[in-house]
């Protein structure tokens, strides 16, 4: 059955919806409730793109495929805040990058038609996803150079400090061997910290493919980085 909604969002259901999502995201980064408001229209764009993609006919709950673009849309009008410290500044960027990931994989089963068949399958997905996550707050943090100032710190041990320099030339090297137009989308997006949108548009692509390459790039440094720890484990 086809999902009539209105564009007006004058639906008390989409209002609830809208602010369900804009709840989620105040809570998850502790946000005072002040920005409500704010994050309700940066909601309601997302909301009205999802919107505009949606297809019925895929049978997936309209809720459940909007939420991701919902919540990005939310999360990338909580970064343009002058008010926000740099380590809230580094999360939103990493959970924005993550979203998106989510995003493009729900897509991506959708334009397969594809379900997950078992829940090995299911967990399998999952562990990925925590694997990405990951190596996405180590991207985050590189760029900051947030390493560089805790191995000046006093408060770590020269063991741990050596651990911190050897993952931070790993990482380096990693990024260093991928091909050029990941490295251009990882350098942008975390380096230079561009948008998606900014990154499309230096390169002349849409923001949906910039989206799409970012994906295959964190994929092919999670399988770059698998690498180099059973090499590492190899030489112990």
């Amino acid at each position: 059955m086809s999902r009539h909604l209105t564009k007006d969002l004058s639906s008390e259901n989409d209002r609830e919806y809208i602010g369900m999502v804009v709840n989620h995201v105040i809570k998850k980064f502790n946000f005072p409730r002040s920005y409500y408001d704010d994050f309700v229209s940066e909601a309601c764009i997302g909301y009205l793109q999802a919107l505009e993609n949606y297809d019925p006919e895929t049978k997936v709950p309209f809720h459940h495929y909007a939420f991701h673009r919902v919540r990005g849309a939310v999360l990338d009008g909580a970064r343009r805040m002058n008010d926000l410290s740099p380590k809230m500044y580094r999360n939103l960027k990493a959970y924005s990058a993550l979203n998106d990931i989510r995003d493009h994989e729900l897509q991506t089963h959708i334009d397969g038609g594809e379900k997950l068949k078992s829940k090995h399958e299911s967990l399998r997905n999952i562990l990925s996803y925590v694997h990405k996550g990951g190596l996405i707050f180590r991207l985050t943090e590189a760029a900051s150079q947030v390493q560089l100032e805790e191995l000046e710190s006093e408060t770590l041990t020269p063991d741990l400090a050596l651990d911190r320099k050897s993952e931070a030339l790993k990482l380096r090297k990693v990024l260093d061997e991928l091909p050029e137009k990941y490295q251009q989308i990882i350098h942008m997006y975390y380096f230079e910290d561009k948008t998606f949108t900014e990154c499309g548009e230096c390169l002349g692509i849409s923001k949906s493919w910039v989206s799409r390459l970012h994906h295959m790039a964190i994929e092919a440094i999670r399988d770059a980085w698998a690498m180099a720890e059973e090499s590492s484990e190899g030489r112990k």
